[in-house]
C-alpha cells in the first residue's frame, strides 16, 4: 500500500495511478479561406476542415508551439464589415521558424514584405505546368495559411476538381483562348453554403490580369527560354473576388503586380535582349473594397533594396521590392477612417555582405488616429541579436500598447541531441536494463515525440521537436520501478522512498517540479509502478 499526499492518486495494490493536470490542446480551427492573416465572409466562414500545417498544430503554451519549439502569433490590425454579412478582417501572422533565412543570402531566403517571419498573403491555385502548354495533365495546387492542397480531378472532366481530402465543394477551372492558346483564366469554388470563391481574373485578354501571375511561353513550350517570340502564359491564380449566394454582395481584392522582362542570350556570347512580354516577380495586396463602397482598405509600400538575383540571363527572379509602409481605411470620398503605419530595420550578419543580406526586420506597428497625426500607443518588438545563438533574429519581446511585455524564450541547440528525422533507435550496445534486473525492458519507454531512457539511476529524457532536445538527469530508483509518460507530454519518475519527479518540455526549456513525501515504500524492495493518464 501506499500513503498519498497533496495531489490526487489513484491506488490498487501495486499501481500507482498518477493524474496532474489536463492541458489544453491548441489545435488550429479549420482553415478559413484566408490567406495567411486575411480572413473573408460570414462570421463562420470557415473552408471545411483542411488539415492543419503540422508546423501549427500541437500544445502551445505563450505562443510557443510545444512540438516545434517555434513563436508563432497573430496580430489583428484591421477589420471591416459589408452587406450580408460578409467582411474582412486583416491580422499579421508571425512563425519564429527562421534559423536558416537569417544566415542565407537575401537571394535564397529573403524577408517577406512585412519583415523576417512576418506574412499576409492572400489564398491562391499554382499550377505545375510540366514545362509543356497541354493544360489535360497540369497539376495544381490550393495555397491556404502556407499549407498546399493538392486539387484532384474529378475522374474524366477537364474542369472539374476537388481536395486532397474531398471537401464538399464545387471547384471549377475556366478554359478560354488567350493569344490563340487555350489557357486556364481563372478558378471558381462553390462552397457548400453557397458562398463563392473567385481566383483569377477570367480574362482572355493580357491586359485584363491583375489577380493572375504570370510566367513565358514559347510555342508550346512554358518555361525560361533562349529567344524572343514569347508570350505571358498563367501560372498563379490569386484570390480575386468573393461572393454571397445571389451575387449582390461581394468582397475584391486588387493587386499590385511587380512585374520584369527575362533576359535571353541567343547564343554562348551573342546580345543579350529582353523577352517580348513580362512576367510576375512579386505581387502585393493594393485594396481590398466591398459592394456598398462605404470603406476600403488601402496598402502603401516602400521601396527596398536588399535583393540580389542569382543570374539574370535565361533565367526568372522572384524576389521583393517593396516592403509595407502602411494600412489604410477610408471610407467615401477617401476620408481617412484609421492609418497603421509599419517601422522596419535592418541588419547585416557578419557573415553576409551588402544587400545580400541586410535582413529587413519589423521594428514596430504604429497607429494613428483618424486624422494621421495623432500617434497613438504603438507595439514594438526586439530581436535576438547575437549571431553565434541559434535565436538569432527570432523575436525575444513584443511590447503591446496595453504596456504589456512578453518575453520569449526558445531552446538552444547546444542542449539537443540532432538528427535529421524522427529516427531514435535504441541499439545493442545500450545497456537498457538495470544489472539487478535484466528483464526490465520496459525502462525503455516511447511515446509519438517522445522517449524515456533508464539506465540505472541515470534518466535520459527527450522531445522531438524538429530534433531530439534531451535532458539527463538523476533519479535514484529501485529495479523494477516504471516510470511513465502522459499523452500530454508529462513525465512522471519515482525518486528515492517517497517522492516523484514531474518534466514537462515547454518549447524552449524543460519545466520541472519533484513531490516530495507522495508515497511510502512497503516492503522489500518496494516497487513503484506509476501510470499517467489525462485528468
Amino acid at each position: 500500500m501506499f500513503t498519498l499526499r497533496r495531489t490526487r492518486f489513484f491506488l490498487t495494490t501495486a499501481i500507482f495511478f498518477y493524474s496532474f493536470f489536463q492541458l489544453a490542446i491548441a489545435q488550429d480551427e479549420p482553415p478559413e479561406f484566408k490567406g495567411v492573416g486575411v480572413n473573408f465572409g460570414p462570421s463562420n466562414n470557415s473552408f471545411g476542415s483542411l488539415s492543419a500545417d503540422p508546423s501549427k498544430s500541437g500544445v502551445n503554451m505563450e505562443s510557443v508551439n510545444l512540438y516545434t519549439g517555434q513563436h508563432s502569433e497573430s496580430f489583428a490590425l484591421e477589420s471591416i464589415s459589408a452587406r450580408g454579412g460578409l467582411g474582412v478582417s486583416l491580422a499579421l501572422e508571425y512563425n519564429g521558424n527562421v534559423y536558416m533565412q537569417a544566415r542565407e543570402e537575401n537571394r535564397k531566403a529573403q524577408a517577406s514584405p512585412f519583415g523576417l517571419g512576418f506574412s499576409m498573403a492572400m489564398p491562391s491555385i499554382v499550377v505545375n505546368h510540366g514545362g509543356t502548354t497541354n493544360i489535360y495533365d497540369d497539376e495544381y495546387k490550393l495555397i491556404v495559411n502556407g499549407t498546399a492542397y493538392d486539387l484532384k480531378k474529378i475522374l474524366s472532366n477537364d474542369t472539374a476538381y476537388v481536395t486532397q481530402d474531398d471537401q464538399p465543394w464545387r471547384i471549377y477551372r475556366r478554359i478560354d483562348t488567350v493569344s490563340n492558346w487555350e489557357t486556364v483564366i481563372g478558378w471558381t469554388v462553390l462552397r457548400e453554403d453557397g458562398t463563392v470563391y473567385k481566383f483569377g481574373d477570367f480574362a482572355a485578354t493580357l491586359g485584363g490580369w491583375n489577380a493572375t501571375r504570370n510566367i513565358l511561353r514559347y510555342g508550346n513550350f512554358v518555361g525560361a527560354g533562349v529567344a524572343v517570340g514569347d508570350t505571358a502564359y498563367p501560372s498563379h491564380w490569386d484570390l480575386k473576388r468573393i461572393e454571397d449566394v445571389e451575387g449582390l454582395n461581394w468582397v475584391e481584392i486588387t493587386y499590385l503586380q511587380d512585374s520584369a522582362y527575362l533576359t535571353v542570350q541567343n547564343s554562348a556570347g551573342g546580345a543579350l535582349v529582353n523577352s517580348d512580354f513580362t512576367y510576375t516577380r512579386a505581387s502585393y495586396i493594393s485594396e481590398i473594397t466591398t459592394a456598398d463602397g462605404n470603406r476600403k482598405i488601402k496598402f502603401q509600400y516602400n521601396e527596398r533594396d536588399d535583393f540580389q538575383p542569382f543570374n539574370d540571363v535565361n533565367n526568372y527572379e522572384f524576389y521583393f521590392t517593396k516592403s509595407i509602409a502602411e494600412i489604410k481605411t477610408v471610407g467615401k470620398n477617401d476620408s481617412t477612417l484609421s492609418l497603421i503605419r509599419f517601422i522596419h530595420g535592418r541588419y547585416n550578419p557578419s557573415n553576409l555582405q551588402g544587400r545580400s543580406a541586410n535582413k529587413l526586420f519589423l521594428s514596430s506597428i504604429k497607429r494613428f488616429s483618424a486624422d494621421e497625426t495623432g500617434n497613438l500607443p504603438e507595439m514594438r518588438f526586439k530581436y535576438y541579436l547575437d549571431e553565434s545563438d541559434p535565436r538569432f533574429l527570432r523575436l525575444s519581446s513584443i511590447s503591446y500598447p496595453n504596456g504589456a511585455v512578453k518575453e520569449i524564450y526558445y531552446d538552444t541547440l547546444a542542449s539537443a541531441d540532432n538528427f535529421s528525422q524522427l529516427d531514435l533507435q535504441v541499439g545493442d550496445s545500450i545497456a537498457i536494463t538495470s544489472p539487478s534486473y535484466k528483464g526490465a525492458n520496459f525502462n525503455f519507454l516511447q511515446s509519438d515525440n517522445m522517449f524515456l531512457l533508464r539506465i540505472d539511476d541515470t534518466v535520459h529524457l527527450g522531445f522531438w521537436d524538429g530534433y531530439w532536445i534531451v535532458d539527463t538527469f538523476t533519479a535514484q530508483m529501485n529495479a523494477r520501478d516504471l516510470p511513465a509518460i502522459s499523452s500530454e507530454g508529462l513525465a512522471v519518475i519515482p525518486h528515492g522512498n517517497t517522492d516523484i519527479i514531474i518534466k514537462r518540455w515547454m518549447g524552449g526549456y524543460w519545466e520541472s517540479d519533484t513531490l516530495f513525501g507522495v508515497f511510502v515504500r512497503y516492503g522489500s524492495p518496494g516497487y513503484v509502478y506509476l501510470y499517467a493518464a489525462p485528468d
